[in-house]
């Protein structure tokens, strides 16, 4: 039985978004808006090549069997699935962010193997902070992660309960 099968409509949407929603809490940390593109680029090609990878089974057979889910989703199910954040302004979808992650926290915390899942979320937003900031054209940057962001990742463990 696939994890989507033994969750209910609700645990499976906070799952789905709350990897995605941790790095947008992480990401506008620092009050950069234009970043978080970059960030978003950087996070989503985390996410797929762990799905090419076996490293997906390195965070437990659940992460890995969610990868294979996800990876499988039609385009039109996944936006369906996707949250739409109501906030304006960066505070705001920061904070809305934060309850998804928190959401998808603890749906994972009813399955087998959720701390896999829940240290793949913090991975994964670790990944998005890590992108190279500066530099011209992509060129010359240096992956660093700012006070801001390591306050937002410290903030996010404890969310998380890893």
């Amino acid at each position: 039985m696939s994890i989507k099968e033994i969750v209910s409509v609700e645990q499976w949407q906070a799952l789905f978004n709350a990897p995605s929603a941790a790095s947008v809490f992480v990401s506008l940390a620092n009050g950069r808006g234009f970043e978080i593109f970059k960030e978003f680029f950087r996070a989503d090609k985390f996410i797929k090549n762990l799905a090419k990878e076996t490293r997906a089974g390195d965070y437990g057979s659940m992460v890995k069997e969610f990868v294979a889910e996800i990876k499988g989703m039609h385009a039109k199910d996944a936006a369906a699935c996707a949250s739409v954040y109501q906030s304006e302004d960066l505070a705001g979808i920061r904070a809305e962010a934060k309850a998804i992650a928190a959401a998808g926290a603890a749906a994972a915390d009813t399955l087998p193997e959720g701390e896999g899942y829940k240290r793949w979320m913090l991975d994964t937003a670790r990944q998005l902070a890590m992108t190279k900031t500066g530099g011209i054209m992509g060129f010359g940057g240096v992956s660093i992660i700012d006070e801001k962001e390591q306050a937002a990742l410290t903030e996010l463990k404890a969310i998380l309960g890893v």
